[in-house]
């Protein structure tokens, strides 16, 4: 034991000898005992910080307590106690600091030191940063001091030794050194926003962004304030951004304010008619856009003269319009109330006709009477006789309005000329319904009196003479006077389910899993397993002819692949034992590596041997192609979807790997800043085959039934290809946890059609 006492004697001389605390000659400063006056007036969240600050090491007393850091506040302080009697004290107190001292790595503190070093340069884009929470620093208001909180139940305590390093260094060279840290219970000053501006603009930009954003108050190294507000937008489909918000001052504040609240008023009050999309700039800083043209504070004035006045021609000219369609609607009745009487007649000949060849003394009577006068039959009652159809007109609201037309206009003004404009596009449309129900009557009522016609006319044909007319009447007639054929309505659009990457990924997963399942066949599906790793080599050997530049890369490839086989073979031919299994690995990784050992080999598949040579290696995913072409259109999607590639990714060749998600390709290119992305728009029934788990692992164990990079296969020979339009955004990502970059997106967006499917020609 005394080998033990002495290796940990070096051990903690050592630590102290790291931190330059000699036990012998502490400095006075660090003796003197400061008392604190501070009130615990609630309890805050030890997990979130709402104010960062650059302080001074000279300026942070240090307290120490027996508790651990996620005990209450109030029980914290309570059981706390300064440096100084730590360090005058040569008995408990003593033995606790070196205990701490002693379970506390030198490596720890290094990064810590690290960290601030780093700090010190840069505050961090997202304003928190990794061991944010290991600083239990306060404030003490009634005493204008602040004060570490050291908690010596924890095991790591590397910010309280890195803190102590760094007094002691600051008083023995004079230096002032300022550490970048969070204060525990520290409420926003409220000098730029209000408490109530500030939990507005919170929920002003959930409206906007569908995420709450984190507000920090930060102070830089100068002690300058800004307001930092942190948060992720969608800035397109399933791709989402970093985005920020700093606020310098009292007028930048009340501008950022006023736009947002301007904004959220417009876009909650007519939902249907304004929609502001976010973006970031070159900066990672949010904007607003309307129609892609960005909105800020001083745009505000004019963006609402613009809009009031193209809303307010837009309510003349509908009020006009609607004025056209009340003229129309009137002729349009009174000639349906004329082919309504006129049918009428008609249908009292007819059933007149009808009740007098019921008997022998009703037809002689009928042929007689209507030989003799060729004047249409009028009869008495027809006010008693059904209506075909009833028309029930409510009165019609006044269309005139009154708005004051102005040089500069409010929100209000918007506000109530849209709900004018809104209410007179109502009326408009109720005027277009009625006129096309009108139509649709007196459409019915020509079929009817053409029916009606064509009957009577039938009947004068049979009157050449008695017998004649006889015979016709004893017949059993087919029903000619049926009801009106029904007009062919037009075909509402079939209501399709829009794809969403967040909500239907799994239902897609588990759908084209089962049915790649039980569509493909081993050999399918080995050939779509295979190819994804060669699609380059495929779109080589769609070619006519291939080339000794198209040879060389091939070459190339099979070179490569020979070097991976035989790293395989090597690391299979080592047997690990591991007695643990996974008990000593985290779940995480425990999985990462289940999965890989479910994978396919496709060596295997292939038949792969480090002699293969490049003729057989061609020849092998040829065959793999050709099985492909010819099964290809096996598998149909349930509704309409969304791909995505990358432009210089096969994209305009035969083959291409496209994947359902596009943030799956933007965060895989870490290199480029600038990102070209192909969307192909994909119909409801069309053929595309997706690398599901019954592809790609050889148990298909996994419930989701497809992968996170989304992957599908994408034979674009079968499509006609429509340019649909082009989109440019950019998007704010993190490049480590200090600093973020930004990346611009070009989207170009095509609409796939299916051609006509033709016989694939497998002696290509």
């Amino acid at each position: 034991m005394p080998g033990d006492a002495k290796s940990m004697k070096e051990n903690i001389n050592e630590k102290l000898k790291h931190i330059g605390l000699d036990l012998e000659n502490i400095p006075n400063t660090l003796k003197e005992n400061v008392k604190l006056n501070y009130k615990v007036v609630k309890e805050f969240d030890n997990s979130s910080y709402k104010v960062y600050k650059y302080i001074s090491v000279n300026d942070i007393e240090i307290y120490l307590t027996s508790t651990q850091r996620l005990v209450s506040l109030k029980e914290k302080y309570k059981h706390s106690s300064h440096l100084s009697n730590y360090l005058n004290n040569k008995e408990e107190k003593y033995i606790e600091l070196i205990e701490a001292l002693s379970n506390t790595n030198i490596e720890e503190i290094q990064k810590i030191e690290e960290e601030q070093n780093l700090l010190n340069e840069k505050m961090p884009w997202n304003v928190k940063y990794k061991n944010a929470f290991k600083w239990q620093i306060y404030y003490s208001k009634n005493d204008n001091k602040y004060f570490m909180l050291a908690p010596l139940g924890e095991k790591d305590n590397a910010t309280l030794f890195y803190l102590l390093k760094e007094k002691i260094n600051c008083l023995n060279n004079n230096l002032d050194k300022k550490i970048y840290v969070p204060i525990c219970d520290e409420e926003y000053s409220y000098n730029y926003l209000s408490k109530g501006q500030t939990s507005d603009i919170e929920n002003y930009l959930w409206f906007f962004t569908k995420k709450w954003p984190c507000i920090y108050e930060v102070y830089d190294i100068q002690n300058n304030k800004y307001i930092e507000i942190v948060g992720r937008t969608n800035i397109y489909e399933g791709v989402e951004s970093s985005y920020k918000i700093i606020i310098e001052n009292n007028q930048k504040a009340e501008e950022k304010y006023k736009l947002m609240k301007a904004l959220f008023i417009i876009a909650s009050d007519l939902k249907f008619m304004y929609n502001f999309d976010c973006e970031v700039d070159d900066n990672g800083i949010l904007k607003f856009l309307f129609e892609e043209e960005e909105l800020e504070f001083k745009d505000l004035e004019k963006f609402l003269k613009e809009q009031v006045d193209k809303n307010l021609d837009k309510t003349k000219e509908i009020i006009e319009k609607t004025k056209e369609l009340e003229e129309k609607l009137i002729d349009l009745k009174q000639e349906n109330e004329n082919k309504n009487k006129e049918y009428t007649n008609k249908e009292k000949q007819i059933v007149m006709f009808l009740q007098c060849k019921k008997t022998f003394i009703g037809r002689f009577k009928y042929f007689f009477k209507t030989k003799k006068s060729k004047k249409k039959i009028t009869l008495k009652g027809l006010e008693d006789l059904p209506k075909i159809i009833d028309f029930i007109e409510e009165e019609e609201e006044s269309i005139d309005f009154i708005f004051e037309e102005k040089n500069r206009y409010t929100i209000e003004d918007l506000l109530t000329i849209c709900h004018i404009l809104e209410k007179k596009e109502a009326i408009y449309k109720d005027k277009e319904s009625s006129i096309k129900t009108v139509e649709e009557k007196i459409n019915i009522l020509n079929k009817k009196i053409e029916n009606a016609d064509m009957y009577i006319q039938e009947i004068e044909n049979h009157k050449r003479s008695i017998f004649e007319f006889w015979r016709f009447t004893n017949k059993d007639l087919p029903n000619t006077l049926t009801e009106a054929e029904k007009l062919k309505q037009e075909q509402k659009n079939k209501i399709k389910k829009k794809f969403s990457y967040q909500e239907d990924i799994q239902d897609l997963g588990k759908k084209m899993d089962e049915f790649q399942k039980n569509a493909l066949s081993k050999n399918e599906i080995d050939s779509l397993y295979v190819v994804k790793d060669y699609i380059d080599i495929i779109n080589i050997l769609c070619k006519s002819e291939i080339d000794d530049e198209d040879d060389s890369y091939i070459s190339k490839i099979l070179a490569n692949e020979k070097n991976n086989y035989n790293k395989q073979n090597k690391e299979k031919d080592v047997i690990y034992f591991d007695i643990f299994g996974n008990i000593d690995k985290e779940p995480q990784k425990a999985n990462e590596k289940e999965i890989i050992e479910e994978r396919k080999d496709k060596y295997e598949i292939l038949n792969f041997d480090s002699k293969m040579k490049l003729d057989d290696f061609k020849e092998t995913l040829s065959k793999f192609k050709k099985i492909l072409e010819k099964e290809y259109n096996k598998i149909k999607i349930p509704y309409d979807i969304s791909l995505y590639c990358l432009l210089n990714q096969n994209t305009m060749s035969e083959w291409s790997i496209a994947n359902i998600n596009p943030d799956n390709i933007i965060k895989n290119d870490t290199k480029r800043e600038n990102i070209d992305i192909i969307k192909y728009n994909v119909p409801e029934g069309s053929s595309v085959l997706f690398y599901t788990n019954c592809i790609l692992y050889k148990g298909n164990t996994k419930n989701m039934g497809i992968n996170e990079d989304s992957e599908t296969l994408l034979y674009l020979n079968r499509f006609d290809r429509e340019l649909k339009g082009k989109l440019k955004r950019k998007i704010c990502l993190a490049k480590n946890e200090y600093e973020n970059m930004v990346k611009s997106i070009k989207i170009y967006e095509y609409d796939l059609n299916a051609k006509e499917i033709k016989e694939v020609n497998n002696d290509k």
